[in-house]
């Protein structure tokens, strides 16, 4: 079964607005996950007309990948489309979208794009990081799991270069100045439902009697 890691870093929310904005952007994520049949609209005219500063969303959706071994997903494009469609709306706002499906969503470019919002973003912007698709495990030279993003053109038998890992975005988070900053995970690191675990982690998984390795982030 797949499962939602909401992973919060958000800084110096002085405002009630800012607060009720991510609430709903918390409740958009999760009926898209449940239900495809009727849109949820965010109120932003409401909630950021007063907001200082530009909004940036990385949005990035994978149904289908180069390498075989990764199963097809059904949601994930249409997902990260919904969340770009509505994240914004109605707002006068600067809103600067990237939105990175299927083919788009190679492990350059989703790095070029993270490259581009840490340049970019100041102090007063808000950045939220969307990614739905598949997650798995990588052993690293310490002999340490991460957990890591697939991405269109991750090869499981080079994960290590070609996926993304958790620990590549917590040091990008670091580097953006905003101090309103999210990352939304619709991915699973289980070896069910979004994710498959490469053989070597299966085996050292068997090995351990069934218990998961510790994680390195």
């Amino acid at each position: 079964m797949s499962q939602i890691i909401l992973k919060f870093l958000l800084f110096n929310i002085h405002h009630l607005k800012q607060t009720i904005f991510v609430l709903l952007l918390i409740n958009l994520l999760l009926l898209s996950q449940t239900s495809h049949a009727a849109d949820v609209l965010i109120p932003a005219n409401q909630i950021l007309e007063s907001a200082k500063g530009k909004y940036y969303l990385i949005s990035i959706g994978v149904n289908n990948y180069q390498d075989d071994f990764w199963p097809t997903l059904k949601w994930p494009a249409s997902d990260a489309t919904r969340i770009a469609d509505q994240l914004g709306k109605e707002t006068i706002s600067r809103v600067e979208k990237n939105l990175l499906l299927n083919e788009y969503a190679t492990y350059d470019s989703v790095l070029n794009a993270l490259n581009q919002v840490a340049t970019s973003a100041k102090e007063n912007d808000t950045v939220v990081l969307y990614i739905s698709g598949h997650g798995t495990l990588v052993q690293n030279v310490n002999g340490e799991f991460e957990r890591t993003v697939v991405l269109h053109d991750s090869d499981h038998l080079h994960l290590s270069t070609t996926g993304l890992q958790h620990v590549t975005l917590n040091n990008w988070m670091e580097r953006l100045h905003s101090k309103k900053k999210m990352i939304i995970f619709a991915t699973c690191h289980s070896g069910e439902g979004k994710s498959r675990l490469p053989e070597t982690v299966q085996q050292l998984i068997r090995t351990n009697k069934g218990l998961l390795p510790p994680l390195s982030d």
